[in-house]
């Protein structure tokens, strides 16, 4: 659980029930320029087949095979739980950074991410915040 602590207007633009994933946009112009986003994804049954940290070593190769020029920053990691950042600043690709944090449940990996591009991803205030607010998320049961 987190709260947004913004007061700009974020719309709601996917909800999956089937990938168990909805993501929060913020685009200051139309939907196309998606210049900020935040998405968690339950990734169901993966907790059992990989722990946290395995996940982040295949996420990182899977990233250096697409972008070679990726960089990479595992900023807290422990088998169960991690926050990583990911960003491309190449000229030719659009600046994109990313902080994500995986989280195990009982048998689901849970993925909380913010992404920025374009200028939002060159604001270090603002990737230092989102840093802060998804280090601070809580995974918690709704069962009782």
């Amino acid at each position: 659980a987190f709260k947004l602590n913004d007061d700009r207007e974020w719309v709601l633009k996917l909800r999956s029930a089937a990938r168990t994933e909805f993501k929060l946009i913020y685009a200051p112009a139309k939907a196309t320029d998606m210049a900020e986003i935040v998405t968690n994804q339950r990734l169901i049954g993966l907790g059992t087949q990989m722990t946290v940290s395995e996940l982040v070593d295949k996420m990182h190769t899977s990233l250096q095979y697409e972008f070679p020029e990726v960089h990479w920053q595992v900023l807290d990691s422990s088998d169960k739980d991690a926050l990583l950042a990911w960003w491309l600043d190449d000229d030719e690709l659009l600046h994109q950074y990313e902080v994500v944090r995986l989280m195990a449940g009982e048998n689901d990996i849970h993925r909380l991410a913010y992404t920025s591009r374009g200028d939002a991803a060159r604001d270090s205030a603002l990737r230092e915040q989102w840093i802060n607010q998804l280090q601070s998320a809580k995974l918690v049961s709704l069962a009782n």
